[in-house]
């Protein structure tokens, strides 16, 4: 299923950080790098603009959390020191 909003991130995010990411990956950054290299410049563009327009809005954790099941995506940022739009920040400069 994708998010209506976010097909790109539902497609990129869902995808890749699936329940049992960690058992393909190490790391959250060597799936991120993964993404970057196996995936066309122009879907990681528009997951940046996605990403930008989430971000545009003032939300609280819970709702970054929420919008993240949305998409699919199982990992949790705080796991890596990080609050969800922090880590989204990170997503959006990795993919850019």
């Amino acid at each position: 299923m994708t998010h209506p909003q976010f097909p790109c991130l539902t497609q990129l995010l869902g995808a890749y950080f699936h329940q049992d990411w960690v058992a393909e990956f190490d790391h959250y950054e060597d799936v991120l790098t993964t993404i970057r290299q196996s995936t066309d410049a122009t879907c990681r563009q528009t997951a940046v603009q996605e990403i930008e327009t989430l971000l545009a809005v003032n939300r609280t954790e819970n709702d970054w959390q929420t919008i993240l099941q949305q998409i699919g995506c199982e990992f949790n940022p705080a796991s890596a020191g990080l609050n969800t739009q922090q880590w989204l920040e990170l997503v959006q400069t990795c993919l850019g």
